[in-house]
């Protein structure tokens, strides 16, 4: 493949990847079952059908502007000279006719797809770019790029119960890199901004519990967790999670006893509820290893 083939497929590459991020749709109900295995909410993302449509379209123009005009990328032995240059004339092509071909250097070639990206981005929508965030967490498991996607989203005007949704996204985001004052200062303004009567605040507040107990805070946790319990705005299709929850952090403060009482409580509540399979089956092993012994 020639250098100019070459560039023609890193292009289209990199426009099927734009294209792929620009036509994702985010699924943004999350279930509270997301929380316990998944406490980041992350859903699966779709495609459009016209996405294979828009890169054919891609395709032909790019194949187009390489036939009218043919360039070429710098080889390694010419990297480090025409880095200092730019872009400059070829003395010879392809075809060895000895026509002068402009050169696209890593550096040029590295700015544009960034202004290229930089666009890309701005184009998107809230809801695009939370579902990219996803992506990154789910798929790409880069918390780093899924960081600065959500600051994007925070820097736009945003409705309250996105805004929410999104700033717990990154408090549980900022859990993961380590940065536990950071994850606190999302996750409490999340809090307030969606109000702990709404499903969306009491879900800020049941991932502030998980950030106490990451930075081993099990008091903070613990008391956390039982205010949330105590929350009687919460609603009610949380309250088991929060009661598995408390469960959770009053073995991790000591108190076994607590647990012990907490765990079969919550059985005898969510027993046969297929909704609750995941903490329903958590508990049971965890009263069995309490009921025989320390874990």
């Amino acid at each position: 493949m020639g250098p100019s083939r070459m560039l023609f497929a890193f292009l289209l590459g990199a426009a099927a990847v734009g294209v792929a991020w620009f036509l994702v749709g985010a699924d943004t109900s999350r279930s509270p079952a997301d929380l316990a295995d998944d406490p980041l909410g992350a859903t699966a993302l779709h495609a459009s059908d016209a996405s294979e449509a828009r890169l054919a379209r891609i395709e032909r123009r790019l194949d187009a502007l390489l036939a009218a005009t043919g360039v070429r990328t710098a080889g390694p032995a010419e990297g480090p000279e025409l880095a200092a240059r730019g872009v400059e004339a070829s003395d010879e092509s392809e075809s060895g006719e000895g026509a002068e071909l402009p050169v696209i250097t890593d550096e040029v070639l590295d700015r544009t797809l960034e202004r290229m990206e930089e666009r890309r981005l701005a184009r998107m929508t809230p809801e695009q770019l939370r579902a990219a965030a996803h992506r990154q967490i789910k798929e790409q498991k880069d918390m780093q790029a899924a960081r600065a996607l959500l600051t994007r989203v925070l820097a736009r005007e945003l409705e309250a119960d996105f805004r929410a949704q999104v700033l717990t996204d990154l408090g549980s985001v900022e859990r993961e890199l380590g940065e536990y004052e950071a994850s606190e200062r999302a996750l409490r303004e999340a809090m307030s901004t969606a109000g702990m009567d709404t499903e969306t605040g009491v879900k800020a507040g049941y991932n502030l519990v998980w950030t106490f107990r990451r930075a081993e805070r099990t008091d903070r946790a613990l008391a956390l967790a039982d205010e949330l319990i105590a929350n009687r705005t919460a609603p009610e299709t949380l309250r088991p999670w929060l009661r598995w929850a408390g469960a959770r952090m009053a073995f991790d403060h000591g108190d076994r006893e607590r647990a012990r009482q907490d765990y079969r409580a919550l059985l005898g509540e969510v027993q046969g509820n297929s909704q609750y399979r995941q903490i329903a089956k958590d508990a049971e092993e965890r009263l069995r290893e309490l009921e025989v012994g320390p874990r």
